[in-house]
């Protein structure tokens, strides 16, 4: 009897020092996030130039409240399997954020707009 437990608590021993030998090894089980690439900051006005990142703002933007007290906004939006930082100026968000779209489509002439 004293021989079979010096064996299963050498068993156990050898198979807890196995688990810590591999503990140093990345993880095989991964997170999924929404944006898989990489996160890239950019302002308002050069947000405006791309179409398809201004029809993302305008569906993942929708019903957003904004207050004049912060005098920049940071808005996240994921398209094109990246993360987007679009800062800019309550002035500049209310407007968009004003603007009655009548497709989703936004022509390329709207946008366009000087600062």
């Amino acid at each position: 009897m004293k021989a079979l437990k010096c064996v299963l608590v050498a068993a156990l021993f050898a198979v807890a020092m196995a688990g810590y030998a591999s503990a140093d090894e990345a993880p095989k089980w991964k997170v999924k996030t929404n944006f898989t690439s990489k996160i890239v900051k950019i302002s308002f006005s050069q947000a405006l130039m791309n179409p398809g990142l201004v029809n993302a703002m305008q569906a993942q933007l929708s019903g957003t409240i904004l207050s004049p007290d912060k005098p920049v906004y940071v808005a996240r939006i994921s398209y094109d399997n990246k993360l987007y930082l679009i800062s800019g100026t309550y002035e500049q968000w209310s407007k968009f954020l004003g603007m009655h779209w009548k497709s989703k489509i936004v022509p390329f002439s709207k946008l366009h707009r000087p600062d």
